[in-house]
Order: C-alpha cells, then structure tokens, then sequence
C-alpha cells in the first residue's frame, strides 16, 4: 500500500534537475564530485567504509607514518577531529558515524561510507552543469573546466599507477590524505570515455557562471593555501546550486504553460556570460548586512525570501505536472526514452481515451488515500488529477525545497547568505563567502592570463550585483521606499566596517571613487611553477 501511496506522489524527473529536495552537505558533495572528475561523469565505490579500515591501513605500512605507532590514540582523534567528515561528530547523545575523509585529493573518495556520503545528487548537479559549459567551451575553443578541476585535485597524481607520487612535497593536509590512499587498492577505469547526457541545462547561464566562478578561484592555486582554496570551490559550488534551483523555480512554470523549454527571456541559447543580465528569471537577492531583523530593509528581505518559497511552491506543481504527463508516456511506450522537449509537446488530446482510462484508474485509486477528493472531476482526469496531487502533497515537498535552499545557501553560516532566528530570515553575505567574492572580483582578463586589480567598492557592489543578483547598495525592483533607503545606507556602512575587518578595505573620504578594495594575492598572470606528476588525461 505505501509503494502504491509513494507512486501518486511521486513528482521528481531527473531531466529537469539532479539535486534533490534534501539538505546538501559540501563536503559530502565534494567527495562524491572527485570520482566524476576523475572517471568522466562515472561514479565508483570505496576500498575501505570505515575509521578503523584506515587506522589498520596506517599500521600495516607505518613506514610511509613515522611516529603514529607510537600515539595510536591519539593519532585517531587527531584524524576524526582534523581530517575526517563524520556524521554527529558534534554531538555528545548520538554515535558518530565515519563518512570519509576530507576531500582534499582526487583518491579521497576511496575511503569513505557510501550511505553515509549520500549528497542527494548534488555532485551529479555540478557535473552536469559543469559539462553543459564544457560543452560550450569546446565549441569556443576554451579550456575544460572539469579538466582544470581535476588537474588541481590530482596535484602529483600519476594515472598510470593510480597514486599521489613525491607526497613529501605536498602541504600537510594533502600528504595525509595522499599517503592514506596511496595504500589502497587501484581504481583504474579503462574507459576514458566521458558520460554525455541527451537531459537538457534548462538554465545555461548558471552553468557558464559557475564554470566562470571556477577557473577564476583556480587562478589563485599557487599563491592560496590548498585547504582554503577548496573552501572557497565548495562556497561557490553551494550557491551556485542554491541560485539555479531558484531560477528553474521561474523557468519550469513557464515552460509548462507553454509547452517548451525554448522560452523567450530565457538563457539557453545565449553563447557568453555577457548575456547574463538580459535574463529576466534571474533571482534578487536584497542583501542586508545589519545584525538585527527589524529594520525596513530586513523586512524587504523578508519578502524577498517569501516571493522566492512562493516560486518554489510553482515548481513543484509544474513538477507534478512532468511527472505525471511522462508516466503516461512511458505507459503508452515504456521501451522509449522521451526528452524533455517531447514530453512538454507532447498533446494529451490525441490520446484521449488513453487518457481518460490512465488517469481516470489513477484518480480511482487515490481517492482510496485521501478522504476529501469525491468531486466530479468531468472528462479532464490527467489535469484533475495533478491538481488534487498537487493540493494534497505541495506544501510537503516545498518544505523539503526549502531545506535544500537553506542548505545550498549555508543558512546562520559565513560561508552562505541566508539568515534565520526563530522565523525571521534574511538574504546577507557572511564573512568567508564575501572574501571568496573579493577573490573572484577582483581578477581580470589580459590576453587570455588573468591578473589581480585594484577594484573601487563601488565596482564590486556593481559586480555582485550584475553576475548574482546581490543587491547591497540599493533596493530591489518594487520595494523602493524612503525608509528602505535609510536601512540601506545603515547596512552599507556596517558592510564596510566588515570589509575592514577581513582587511581589504581602504577609504580616504566618503566619496566612492575614493574607496578601494586591496587584493590580497598577487596574480600576474601565467602559473608561477608546473604541477607535479604526469597530467591526469
């Protein structure tokens, strides 16, 4: 009876997104990325599940470990605590559970827990968009950006052998997690051939910016610590699946009502990021920066976040209506894998006895769960239908978007943009993912080498706010009120005395023009030294 019950309120199609209605972990997300980048798109399964698997690899080759035999306890908190993810490792009621380790080289996913890693499709997410860019890229003659991903996560890595060689030159952390996986058993796919996917991007613009966002920050790889480096991937990775299921939440509706994902407005069939801010379903952001909740511009955020879970709720009922229109079809023909493009065009009408006999079985048989669907539905059973799933089990999945979002964008974090106390939220720019912004502002393009600049705070507002939707100094279409502006210029001052404080911030007067951004690394272009090893393609 729960199969049957599970089967009407199904609403999830892997063709229109990956991730699913789940709070997202990044570390966990990463992990599971690195054997996508390392075998095309495949996924694998870990050598050892367990700490103390590892501890035992450790002890069987104390060499490569010199001085661990001698504080084995130690050692082991040392590494649950410093280099392991582990599920409840915060709490003190509930055992924690081993995840793996930290993902800071490209065979860390080989010690792991397969259930306990689970990101929910967050790293088939990312793939898929970073190989849709790709894909663009190609076309463009333009470097791949999941072979510059995983050149940086294989820094000394020989494929050949399957092994981090010269693990002595690499930083602490790295040789740690190297030398543990150099002890576990090959993971060799002979098939290099990547894993294409005929499923649709239905926002390109967040993929070209995601791609942008990454080759940006892997510009800083010399001159950045390895470990903050790959904090910085994970932020951007987070937000950017945050910011695409937002636009999607716009995109699908529409899509629905007219029966194609070729929408005019839309960003597929734009070829550059210059065409970014021509799309019109890119989300706003009012950012305010204050601590408090009760000011105007808090309340304007407020609103913003509500309009966005609103959206949210339409996604899900065009959701429904995919889902339910594509098991028809895979009723009618299920050897055929439809596209989405099909199951959107696809005209129920010429099927309408079909129709009417599926759906009309359907309805039949959920009324034998819910206590309030008696009405007539007339002769439209599959519309009839949907919406009294939808009515039934919206809400539902809404929430579980919510966690998603909550999640993507690392709610009561530094590292994300949303705010909650009690049930008060806000959109604002924490500590850490505004120093990786600075990163990536603050690069600019020369003859195909990018180089660090002098950017003036007014730039940088104007930046965030054209590539993400962040409105810092100024109010979002529609909200304008006298009241905002003057919360607005509360918050702008609090943003930068916060600019001040992670030290990038230089004013001479009042005066825009006057109030710089100071880059913190040095880049001129070109790559200081080559990465060891043989390269991973």
């Amino acid at each position: 009876m729960k199969n049957l019950l599970r089967n009407h309120k199904e609403y999830f199609v892997g063709k229109v997104l990956k991730v699913q209605a789940k709070t997202i972990n990044r570390d966990r997300i990463l992990i599971n990325l690195l054997p996508l980048l390392k075998f095309n798109g495949k996924p694998q399964s870990p050598k050892v599940d367990n700490v103390e698997g590892i501890l035992q690899k450790i002890r069987e080759h104390k060499d490569k470990f010199e001085g661990f035999e001698n504080y084995p306890e130690l050692v082991e908190k040392w590494l649950q605590n410093d280099y392991m993810d582990m599920l409840h490792k915060e709490s003190e009621k509930r055992e924690s559970k081993f995840v793996s380790l930290l993902p800071l080289s490209l065979n860390a996913y080989k010690a792991s827990n397969t259930t306990n890693r689970a990101d929910y499709g967050g790293s088939e997410q990312l793939w898929h968009m970073l190989s849709k860019a790709d894909e663009e890229r190609r076309a463009q003659n333009q470097p791949s950006i999941i072979h510059k991903l995983t050149q940086f996560f294989s820094n000394g890595y020989v494929r050949t052998v399957d092994q981090v060689h010269d693990v002595g030159k690499q930083d602490l952390s790295t040789w740690l997690i190297a030398s543990i996986t150099n002890q576990l058993e090959k993971d060799i796919d002979n098939d290099i051939k990547a894993i294409h996917t005929a499923d649709p991007l239905l926002c390109m613009d967040q993929a070209r910016l995601l791609a942008d966002d990454i080759e940006r920050l892997l510009v800083y790889q010399y001159v950045m610590s390895r470990t903050a480096l790959i904090e910085s991937l994970s932020q951007v990775m987070m937000l950017h699946i945050g910011i695409y299921v937002l636009r999607l939440a716009q995109l699908l509706p529409i899509m629905v009502d007219e029966k194609t994902t070729k929408i005019d407005g839309g960003c597929s069939d734009a070829k550059n990021l210059s065409s970014i801010n021509q799309c019109k379903y890119k989300p706003l952001f009012q950012m305010d920066m204050l601590q408090n909740y009760s000011s105007q511009l808090s309340k304007i955020s407020a609103r913003n976040i509500e309009i966005h879970e609103q959206q949210l709720s339409l996604f899900v009922e065009a959701m429904f209506y995919v889902r339910k229109k594509l098991d028809f079809l895979e009723y009618l023909d299920g050897d055929k894998d439809y596209s989405l493009e099909e199951v959107l065009q696809f005209d129920l009408s010429t099927k309408r006895v079909e129709v009417e006999t599926y759906f009309k079985e359907r309805f039949e048989g959920l009324q034998g769960y819910l206590d309030n669907i008696d009405e007539d539905p007339g002769v439209d059973y599959f519309n009839h239908y949907v919406e009294i799933v939808n009515r039934e089990y919206n809400k539902y999945y809404v929430d579980f978007f919510k966690r998603l979002i909550s999640s993507s964008f690392s709610k009561n974090d530094e590292r994300g943009i949303l705010r909650q106390a009690g049930s008060h939220k806000k959109y604002t720019i924490g500590s850490q993912l505004l120093d990786t912004l600075i990163h990536l502002a603050m690069l600019e393009k020369h003859e195909g080498d990018y180089e660090t600049k002098v950017l003036r705070l007014d730039q940088f507002l104007n930046w965030i706010r054209d590539r993400y939707g962040f409105y810092m100094d100024d109010i979002i279409p529609g909200f304008e009120s006298s009241q905002a502006y003057h919360a607005l210029r509360q918050s702008k001052k609090y943003f930068t005395t916060k600019l001040q404080e992670i030290g990038y911030y230089q004013a001479l007067s009042d005066a825009y023009n006057t109030q710089w951004l100071i880059a913190r690394y040095d880049v001129k272009g070109g790559e200081p030294h080559a990465t060891t090893g043989e390269s991973t393609t």
